[in-house]
């Protein structure tokens, strides 16, 4: 009895402090360097509300919760931004490996300073967007969790990078392919068209733009086509 409410004592103190946490971040001026700590690790980020809002889908809502077949997945992060899906895979999954992919090179470099800061094992980080071919890039760097290919309206803040033929890594089954690529999702998905079967379990977040020909029902008859089920929901603002 006496242990049972020194644990909930504690889950309700962590609860708080993590709300106290939280409510300082968001306070913060937009687009400023941050940190925090998260599971007694220091974590730094570009901008604390993206942060935030990152923190409670992927930490506290578990929105990559996947069943895979072995101890081991193979996990393909594009789009890894500052690493909480990183973290989230390697610690849901200790034995798992992930190939995290994050074009932007002011974000890849929180997302190396919070690998090594986590100690993550068996991760390997690509400084690259995935795409259909291996080539250069125009790409808008928004300084946060929005960064993309440009797009005719980009004009500012815009920077060059590289990037790799989604299908040079899907030479073995893949476990899980988690896809936050803002805007490229069916120019990627097409391009794995032949692959598709080698991989088990897909999160693909859809991104619509304005003046710009919507995709989704492109993107689920692929998926629906090569058998795959598919279950859509809407992120809580």
């Amino acid at each position: 009895m006496i242990k049972q409410l020194v644990s909930k004592y504690r889950s309700t103190r962590n609860r708080y402090q993590e709300a106290q946490e939280l409510g300082r971040l968001r306070r913060l001026p937009r687009f400023n360097d941050f940190e925090t700590m998260i599971h007694s690790r220091k974590i730094v980020g570009p901008d604390a509300a993206s942060f935030v809002f990152m923190y409670k889908e992927i930490l506290n809502e578990r929105i990559y919760s996947f069943s895979p077949s072995n101890d081991q997945p193979l996990i393909l992060d594009c789009g890894a931004n500052i690493g909480l899906s990183t973290i989230f895979f390697k610690e849901t999954f200790p034995n798992a490996r992930v190939l995290a992919f994050e074009p932007d090179p002011k974000i890849c470099s929180f997302l190396r300073q919070n690998i090594a800061n986590f100690e993550l094992k068996n991760v390997e980080v690509f400084e690259y967007a995935v795409w259909k071919e291996t080539t250069n890039l125009t790409f808008l760097s928004e300084g946060a969790d929005g960064g993309r290919v440009q797009k005719k309206d980009d004009t500012k803040s815009i920077v060059h990078i590289k990037a790799l033929d989604i299908l040079d890594f899907v030479n073995e089954k893949i476990d899980l392919l988690k896809m936050d690529i803002e805007g490229s999702e069916l120019i990627v998905l097409e391009r794995l068209s032949s692959k598709l079967q080698m991989i088990d379990n897909f999160f693909i977040e859809y991104h619509s733009f304005g003046r710009e020909s919507q995709e989704l029902d492109k993107i689920l008859a692929l998926l629906s086509n090569h058998g795959f089920r598919y279950h859509i929901s809407c992120p809580s603002m």
